[in-house]
């Protein structure tokens, strides 16, 4: 058998199981539990429940409804899963610990067995909030008294045989069956074993998968960081690692995924090869860079908002007091825009507004910071321009301004002033802000550079 297709022999395979992040339970169709992983005793024995091989090792027997009662068993995923094959999905349920408090995990489940109903059942768990809460009740990150692992047939201490026998099927059944990608990795990141849940992940199929390396299916920028991890884990200084990183799927586009990596290592301590769990979180990922950006954007422009600006702002003045690097700082106010929405109503204002972000934001760089502070204000921070350019680049804002097309000309004032080594924010701003008056009172549509200095302009 060739190395890549060959596991580890079943101690092994028995070790890498327990060395799984996420709990794992494996029930029989009547509902028995048959093998619960060390982070699944873990789990029950922080809830406070479960026996050995018990029915209740679940902590799903723990699951409690909206008011705080028994969930009914066939609202549980596993027995839902067990009675009618159907996956579940990071399904949501609260359980009650023995703490008195609500834990939330979520649970995915797949079937075992293809005769049923009831089916055979495989179930992982995940933590969706406050996992060290659980853990506190165990002792150093293991129950006290844990039990042994949940046997199958009653006895996976027997004979020496049948435990390693019953240890080859437990993680053929859950490596294969798993919900989620699970990977064998060798330590210099060739596939050993990869199931089904990882290749329909990245696009490829198993022998595929195999002929490539860890390295050649991850995003370049995302490799450095996993290979210092893994030099990390190889040599002892840490037991295992989590990281959120970039796949490259077979059809080029690019997938989010947590991973959770542990070493299995021989008798001596050296390692064998490495676990990996894969889940997908591009779906997640995506959410949370929409809901950052919401939070970082104005609505309506497009451009960053005032809180982010602020953060921007600090720091770029940090980077002029470490590097002595130049920026200036830009206030810009719309001229009489009061006008424009008394005048031609505010779907008018509002689309002003949105022209005037999008000239803006075309003539700045890439490196440039633009963000709308107010309700016809915005402010930009111009990377790298000093004293000698800032004049030109502020008039340059007001000039693309001026040269809109619109059912009423549009101007900008623009007040501007450098940041220097020794700047504080507050500083910077009251002189852009005296800048941008000035140019106010005289006339407006023009642009003005404070000089760095306390106060910017003699009375």
């Amino acid at each position: 058998m060739p190395l890549r297709h060959a596991a580890a022999g079943p101690r092994t395979r028995l070790a890498a199981l327990d060395r799984l992040g996420e709990p794992v339970i494996i029930t029989r169709p009547d509902g028995r539990t048959t093998y619960a992983n060390l982070a699944a005793r873990d789990l029950a024995a922080a809830l406070g429940i479960g026996q050995a091989g018990g029915a209740d090792t679940s902590p799903e027997v723990a699951a409690v409804d909206g008011d705080g009662a028994a969930l009914h068993a066939d609202r549980r995923p596993t027995e839902l899963t067990r009675l009618t094959g159907r996956p579940c999905d990071g399904v949501e349920i609260a359980v009650m610990g023995r703490d008195g408090r609500r834990h939330r995990l979520g649970v995915t489940t797949r079937r075992t067995t293809d005769d049923g109903p009831p089916y055979g059942v495989v179930a992982t768990y995940a933590a969706i909030a406050d996992p060290a809460a659980l853990r506190a009740h165990t002792n150093g990150g293991s129950p006290t008294g844990a039990s042994s692992v949940a046997r199958a047939d009653g006895d996976l201490g027997g004979s020496d045989s049948r435990a390693l026998r019953h240890a080859r099927d437990l993680f053929t059944t859950v490596f294969h069956q798993a919900p989620i990608g699970m990977a064998l990795v060798d330590p210099v990141g060739r596939w050993l074993l990869v199931n089904q849940a990882l290749c329909d992940l990245v696009g490829y199929s198993e022998t595929e998968l195999l002929e490539r390396t860890l390295h050649d299916i991850t995003h370049p920028d995302d490799l450095p960081g996993q290979l210092a991890l893994m030099e990390e884990l190889l040599a002892g200084r840490r037991s295992t690692y989590q990281l959120d990183k970039r796949y490259l799927h077979a059809d080029g586009h690019v997938i989010w995924a947590s991973i959770s990596v542990s070493a299995v290592r021989d008798e001596t301590g050296a390692p064998l090869h490495l676990v990996g769990q894969i889940v997908d979180i591009s779906e997640r990922h995506g959410s949370e860079q929409r809901l950052q950006h919401l939070a970082d954007h104005d609505p309506l422009t497009g451009v960053l908002n005032r809180r982010r600006f602020e953060e921007e702002l600090i720091r770029q003045l940090d980077r002029c007091r470490r590097y002595d690097e130049r920026a200036t700082l830009v206030k810009i106010d719309l001229d009489l825009f009061k006008d424009i929405n008394d005048s031609f109503g505010h779907a008018v204002g509002d689309e002003a507004l949105q022209a005037i972000a999008a000239a803006l934001l075309g003539h700045v760089r890439s490196s440039d910071v633009l963000a709308r502070v107010g309700g016809d204000e915005f402010a930009a921070l111009l990377v790298g321009v000093g004293p000698d350019r800032a004049g030109v680049a502020a008039a340059g804002l007001a000039a693309v301004v001026r040269a809109l097309d619109g059912p009423a000309p549009v101007t900008i004032s623009v007040g501007a002033t450098v940041l220097g080594a020794d700047d504080q924010a507050d500083a910077a701003l009251m002189r852009a802000d005296e800048a941008l008056h000035r140019v106010k009172r005289e006339g407006r549509d023009g642009a003005l550079v404070a000089p760095s200095a306390s106060p910017p302009f003699p009375d």
